[in-house]
């Protein structure tokens, strides 16, 4: 597939795993559902980053890469989890989630 196909399926993964995160995060009781969207989206951006890196040939030493899936594990572990079991959290996890998405651009723009 093309490398414009994953950056496209990258970026509408992004849009659905940060706005399913939001709503699990800042909803007083999230259903199943959006938990279930936050996962999925969140295996899709997976799977087309890591398109991406193979498309482009990225070394994945490279530190903004690394520090790219960091973030994403990070997110995507503890989040829900958060959302789940730590309902007085969820607003500062909300912060927090929203400060490494930006981190994970920043990383991207300036690698």
């Amino acid at each position: 597939m093309s490398p414009e196909f994953y950056r496209v399926l990258h970026i509408v993964s992004l849009f659905a795993w940060v706005g399913s995160l939001t709503l699990l995060l800042l909803t007083p009781k999230p259903s199943k559902k959006v938990s279930m969207i936050a996962g999925i989206a969140s295996a899709f951006v997976l799977i087309a980053g890591f398109g991406l890196i193979a498309k482009y040939q990225y070394n994945s030493a490279s530190p903004w890469l690394l520090g790219k899936m960091g973030i994403w594990a990070v997110i995507a572990i503890v989040a829900p989890i958060i959302a789940k079991r730590a309902h007085s959290l969820t607003r500062p996890a909300f912060y927090t989630v929203s400060t490494l998405f930006f981190l994970a651009v920043t990383l991207v723009v300036f690698r």
